[in-house]
């Protein structure tokens, strides 16, 4: 089958699940859907696809969804020559949603996350995202420093071991804690001009740090301190600033030497 047939396939299938009343018909395209996100063809789609904003965008968002599979689950299908391509792939995808649609960049930022996590030999994946996604790109590299921490809690989510597992997250997480805190810092000296939309993320990247940053260092942090009082106060960012809030306390054994919050 070509890709043409194999594309034709897919919108067929994907307008029958979001615009036909039958459900034996939306099972079996639910079923044809679910079967190609398990083939290895998927990996030759996926990027065409996603690259082409003429196609709809349920078929993108399905598509965005199928790649977050195949990297999650289907990554030793990939032969080690092709890695490399298709993270500047993934990255130049990420850098074409900017500010797009939040359904697709959100699956592609998982994408990225697992591709970093088992690419094992990419070792400056966090500072080489950085650096091609700031500043042109910057609500997309928020949700993926945001994303980052949390999908790499549990190696059980990742077919690799315990050792590896361990190895890697220190080279993602731990050694850049002082790169995404002075980001965060920097970002947040300009609270007051930024978009609220910019405010939240900061906020909610914050809050994914939190378990990794020694507390100590978040709470002598002027800026970020600023940013998470002044956006309860403030009706777009109140309930993020919230979270970020209650999320240092509950992570905050505090003590008598402990820095106190600003008032």
């Amino acid at each position: 089958m070509t890709d043409n047939q194999q594309l034709t396939q897919l919108t067929q299938a994907i307008d029958t699940l979001y615009g036909n009343s039958d459900p034996s018909l939306k099972d079996q395209a639910n079923s044809f859907l679910l079967t190609f996100q398990r083939s290895e063809d998927a990996w030759k789609l996926v990027f065409p696809i996603l690259g082409d904003e003429s196609t709809s965008l349920q078929l993108r968002v399905f598509m965005a969804q199928t790649l977050r599979s195949k990297v999650q689950y289907d990554f030793s299908q990939l032969p080690k020559e092709s890695l490399v391509s298709l993270k500047d792939s993934l990255i130049q995808l990420l850098i074409a949603y900017n500010g797009k649609s939040r359904l697709i960049t959100t699956q592609l930022c998982i994408s990225l996350t697992y591709f970093a996590l088992q690419f094992l030999e990419w070792s400056n994946a966090v500072q080489e995202i950085i650096n091609l996604l700031s500043p042109n790109s910057m609500p997309t590299l928020l949700e993926f420093l945001t994303i980052l921490p949390q999908e790499t809690m549990d190696v059980k989510k990742t077919p690799l071991t315990d050792e590896e597992f361990d190895t890697r997250t220190k080279q993602l997480i731990s050694n850049n804690v002082e790169q995404v805190l002075y980001i965060m810092s920097t970002l947040a000296e300009t609270r007051a001009s930024n978009a609220s939309s910019i405010n939240t993320e900061i906020l909610s990247c914050i809050k994914s740090w939190i378990v990794d940053i020694p507390f100590f260092q978040i709470l002598n942090n002027e800026p970020i301190c600023s940013l998470i009082f002044e956006g309860i106060s403030n009706e777009d960012t109140f309930d993020t600033a919230v979270e970020c809030l209650t999320t240092i306390i509950s992570e905050t054994d505090v003590s008598p030497d402990s820095p106190n919050l600003p008032c």
